[in-house]
């Protein structure tokens, strides 16, 4: 039997070799494994001091870094450091004269040693008594340079270290690049929402105010309507109060004169009874006809009052629909008289309930006011039909008009036109009735009930 011959020297020196790279592979598989483990799932911040903690611990050298390039290619700013393996403050440091400025424009670069004697510049070498460099570049997916993931050591770096550092360094560079990337993304959506919130939030300050000033305009278009409906009213009370005060005056005259025959009977011959009682019978009519015409001219001025209320004004009070129906429509006896026209009321519900009687006399006299514009061509003597309901979803108020263009007549009284016409006429009178609805939460409507006929309703809360 042959006898095995024994292994040659450089069989011996081969196998040897071998063994010790099986062994460093072994030995830097486990160290990337154990740094795996620690860095897992952490993103941000948190990923970049486990990893160069971890890093620096498991590679047992003195400082790994992870550094963001600045924007004009001239400056490291470290996002991480380890020191002897505990995260440290960050730094920032100048890229000319260091070993870095390599890494950004040529790729990996390794210094075994005397690292400080190639780079007499840099300083900071010199402060860290740094002896040996190895540091590779973070790709981004352009291709561009984005930071560095940098070991320096205080002892020469053997071969087994080197290839332990640059082995774990490949792999975490790409993790790192795409960490970079993520922050990058994260920083660039944060500005735009930043931005963006601080646009929103400035229109909106600017909506605000354009409302303000709507509200404002509004008002004071409602306002306008209103007084100009007073002064409408104003020449037809005027004309019902003349009759009364001047009956009142042609009274308080002979009262003036009573008094005069009286006094000059006194200074001159006695009065005989018959005159005396002649003179009182005098007396008391004329007192009669003052009183009477002034308690005329006091009603007439107080229905007018009544319409002329503020809307809302104060507290909310009784409304009596009947009495303020009748208010308003007086009020118009003027205006009706000279078209021939009158109004008849039907109230179906409640007489009486809580509510702002200042707005539905405002309302009805705008319903009224709208009636009598030529524009809408209703047919003299012809009355106009004023119908109220009041239950739970409210007061509604219609008018019914009759006119040979009923249809044409409720297209002109649109609220668009309103808007977009000029500031006079029946399409503007309605499109301040409909705002001064929706203020007080109701509505307006125009509709045609058939080609002569024309409704114009209003509807108001419960208690309005």
């Amino acid at each position: 039997m042959p006898v095995p011959s024994s292994p040659s020297p450089s069989s011996l020196e081969l196998l040897t070799e071998l063994n010790r790279e099986i062994t460093l592979r072994r030995e830097t598989e486990s160290m990337l494994s154990q740094v795996l483990s620690r860095v897992g799932q952490q993103r941000g911040g948190d990923f970049f001091q486990t990893l160069v903690a971890e890093l620096g611990q498991t590679l047992k050298v003195a400082f790994v870094l992870v550094g963001r390039v600045s924007d004009d290619r001239r400056q490291i700013n470290t996002i991480a450091v380890s020191a002897h393996g505990q995260v440290v403050d960050n730094i920032s440091y100048e890229l000319f004269g260091t070993p870095c400025q390599e890494v950004t424009s040529q790729g990996v670069c390794i210094h075994p040693s005397k690292v400080q004697q190639l780079y007499p510049l840099d300083r900071l070498l010199v402060q860290m008594q740094v002896e040996s460099y190895l540091g590779v570049p973070l790709i981004g997916r352009d291709n561009a340079t984005l930071g560095l993931l940098i070991a320096l050591d205080t002892k020469p770096l053997d071969g087994h270290k080197r290839f332990q550092v640059l082995s774990l360094f490949s792999v975490f560079a790409h993790r790192a690049a795409a960490e970079f990337e993520h922050q990058q993304l994260l920083a660039s959506l944060e500005t735009q929402v930043s931005e963006r919130t601080a646009d929103l939030e400035h229109k909106n300050v600017q909506l605000e105010q354009t409302l303000s000033e709507l509200a404002s305009a509004e008002h004071a278009l409602v306002q306008t309507e209103r007084l100009a409906l007073i002064g409408d009213l104003v020449g037809g009370v005027v004309d019902e109060l003349r009759a009364p005060l001047t009956l009142a005056s042609t009274a308080l005259s002979c009262l003036e004169l009573h008094q005069q025959r009286l006094a000059s009977h006194l200074d001159h011959e006695p009065l005989t009874r018959s005159q005396f009682t002649g003179l009182v019978e005098e007396h008391q009519n004329s007192l009669s006809l003052l009183h009477h015409n002034l308690t005329t001219a006091q009603t007439i001025t107080e229905r007018f009052a009544h319409v002329a209320r503020k809307p809302q004004q104060g507290q909310r009070s009784t409304v009596n629909l009947s009495r303020l129906f009748e208010d308003v429509t007086q009020s118009f006896s003027h205006q009706l008289g000279q078209r021939g026209m009158d109004v008849q009321t039907r109230i179906d519900g409640p007489l009486q309930f809580q509510g702002y009687p200042g707005l539905i006399a405002q309302a009805t006299a705008q319903l009224l006011q709208l009636a009598l514009a030529p524009e809408l061509s209703v047919l003299p003597n012809q009355p106009l039909q004023l119908n109220a309901s009041n239950d739970r979803r409210g007061l509604c108020l219609t008018l019914t008009l009759t006119t040979p263009i009923a249809h044409s007549a409720c297209e002109l009284l649109t609220v668009a036109n309103g808007i977009s016409g000029e500031r006079q006429g029946p399409a503007f009178s309605a499109y301040l009735l409909d705002l001064t609805m929706r203020r007080a939460a109701g509505e307006f409507n125009c509709q045609p009930v058939d080609t002569n006929r024309l409704q114009l309703q209003l509807r108001l809360p419960l208690g309005s």
